[in-house]
């Protein structure tokens, strides 16, 4: 009697802790996998391994050690985070606004890049993960497919105004340069939600290619949003 009640018990709680896992892959912060040469006195070894994770989750840095005998790059990864924690930095994102011009943008917290701004100022190579918006596992190519004409319907869909001050220009480019080098858009709407979106399609699905002149100025005509001449 006792070893079927130990056996009911343990189905319960492997269902209980399946469950748990799904909702932890669907709620996974984004993710900066930090990289280190495996042997850094040894310019002939190439192979890095995995250092740590740093979650960037509203602005917020959280790390998480995965190989603790690295103490020397620890220790410069941790010194680098404290100072991006307490703001003796401003950071910088590289991009390319045009062919062949290449600019440095200051980041706030609050801007969908900073995660990207981070992963560049870190002194390691960096591998940016978005997983906050749907489920990796869902997606297939199929599902990459219909998440960018999503996304770009509903870009189109943002288009729209009674006036020229109802226009606001959506800079794209850089890792959603697969949705064009910008968008017009009603200035009610969410612009950040459309780079959530954009990020993930991009982390997962996306080839970057940045060949973006800068954006015009918008205005309105018949309704819509169109490049100021």
């Amino acid at each position: 009697m006792i070893i079927i009640v130990l056996l009911v018990l343990g189905t319960i709680l492997l269902c209980l802790f399946s469950d748990s896992d799904k909702i932890i892959t669907y709620e996974k912060p984004n993710t900066i996998k930090v990289y280190a040469d495996e042997n850094s006195s040894d310019a002939d070894n190439l192979k890095e391994v995995h250092l740590a994770n740093v979650y960037v989750v509203d602005g917020e840095l959280y790390e998480e050690i995965i190989n603790e005998s690295k103490e020397v790059e620890l220790a410069l990864l941790a010194k680098t985070l404290q100072e991006i924690k307490e703001g003796k930095i401003n950071l910088t994102l590289t991009v390319e606004p045009q062919l062949g011009l290449i600019q440095a943008v200051e980041i706030s917290k609050n801007d969908p890049n900073y995660i990207y701004a981070v992963a560049e100022y870190l002194p390691f190579r960096t591998e940016t993960v978005y997983t906050s918006y749907i489920p990796k596992e869902v997606l297939s190519g199929a599902n990459c497919s219909n998440l960018y004409d999503q996304i770009d319907t509903d870009l189109q869909n943002a288009n729209y105004c009674n006036l020229d001050s109802d226009c606001e220009t959506l800079p794209l480019a850089g890792p959603y340069i697969e949705f064009g080098c910008y968008h017009y858009i009603n200035k009610e709407e969410n612009s950040s939600r459309f780079y959530d979106r954009m990020n993930y399609y991009s982390a997962e699905c996306g080839d970057v290619i940045d060949l973006c002149r800068q954006s015009p100025e918008p205005r309105c005509v018949d309704k819509e949003c169109v490049e100021a001449e």
